[in-house]
């Protein structure tokens, strides 16, 4: 797990460095972690999120079929 991390900061290294080249204005929540988007899904969320997503795509030829 520790060579993930690794690489996942050398990106984001990379990209703090890209964004002032770039001539970009850089988001907040990359500044300082603490003024993220609060409406981003946390891992959880979004995994629990793609299950629902799953369940009620399977069901919907259920729903087609009976209307």
């Amino acid at each position: 797990m520790n060579s993930i991390s690794y690489y996942k900061n050398k990106l984001m290294d990379v990209s703090k460095q890209l964004y002032p080249e770039s001539n970009w204005d850089m988001l907040k929540g990359f500044i300082d972690k603490n003024q993220k988007n609060p409406f981003n899904y946390t891992r959880q969320e979004w995994l629990q999120a793609q299950r629902i997503s799953k369940i009620t795509e399977s069901s919907k030829p259920h729903y087609m079929k009976a209307g």
